[in-house]
């Protein structure tokens, strides 16, 4: 992989970001970045955090699945987040742009966060999906996806530079079973199995943890001058972080889940 990528800054009150080389020696993912344009972007940014652009490369989540669709070659705008537990917890069912220590960067969907043990699980979705897991201590940074720029919108503004972010599954870790310890008893695994007797009940289950994690969601949140955050003193957080876990420890492939405003909804593939 080259060590320069595409990424833009925002330029303050504009809706303008620039783009810029990055060289993933640096401490910041920011940090002597050399500007080579402006282009235009319409949507709402949050002074909170910083802005890139970045091209992705692969087809891994070219599908209808994926929350935005994104195809090889693509210009993202993304978002860089701090490394905190909220934070990261936010990032769950977000596309993101994740960049490793070793320089490596890949683009996926985050599917659960595992906090205790410091675990984020990501998949891809074309052409069939798998799912991998990515230690956070091994992360350097970490970008949300906000949106896809029009190819030719980009080309005509702004001029190509060199480096690429994209899909690269073949180097990240598959999930593989493992043995776990646990404090349940191997009554409460049986009496959880009878709380899931069949598909229609698992939805129903499903559907109401996702809206608990939801309501719970804004229940804690936190406005400041800087943005939105969680306030990880309130109760209503220890209800995200449950339902959180439950729901990572309970996804099954061919049935997926949404929360948006006070609407709850399910499909299948």
């Amino acid at each position: 992989m080259p060590k320069s990528y595409e990424f833009a800054n925002k330029v303050k009150n504009s809706n303008h970001v620039s783009t810029s080389a990055y060289d993933t020696g640096k401490e910041s993912p920011f940090e002597g970045a050399k500007v080579t344009g402006h282009i235009y972007v319409d949507m709402e940014m949050n002074p909170k955090y910083e802005y890139a652009i970045v091209n992705a490369v692969g087809d891994c989540l070219d599908s209808d699945l994926s929350p935005i669709r994104i195809k090889d070659g693509d210009r993202l705008v993304v978002h860089a987040i701090p490394l905190t537990e909220v934070e990261i917890i936010m990032s769950v069912e977000k596309i993101v742009c994740i960049m490793l220590k070793d320089g490596r960067c890949f683009v996926k969907q985050v599917v659960f966060y595992n906090v205790p043990r410091g675990i984020l699980i990501v998949r891809l979705l074309n052409p069939i999906e798998h799912r991998f897991f990515v230690s956070v201590s091994q992360i350097k940074a970490l970008f949300v996806v906000d949106m896809v720029i029009d190819k030719e919108y980009y080309n005509a503004n702004i001029k190509p530079i060199a480096g690429k972010c994209g899909a690269l599954s073949g180097e990240l870790q598959e999930i593989t079973t493992q043995e776990k310890t646990t404090y349940l008893t191997a009554d409460n695994v049986e009496a959880l199995k009878r709380t899931f007797p069949d598909e229609a009940t698992y939805i129903e289950h499903m559907e109401t943890l996702w809206a608990l994690r939801g309501l719970a969601e804004k229940a804690c949140e936190k406005p400041n001058i800087k943005g939105l955050e969680y306030d990880m003193s309130s109760p209503y957080f220890r209800i995200v972080r449950l339902t959180n876990d439950l729901i990572g420890a309970l996804l099954q492939s061919g049935i997926h889940f949404g929360f948006s405003g006070n609407e709850v909804y399910h499909w299948r593939t």
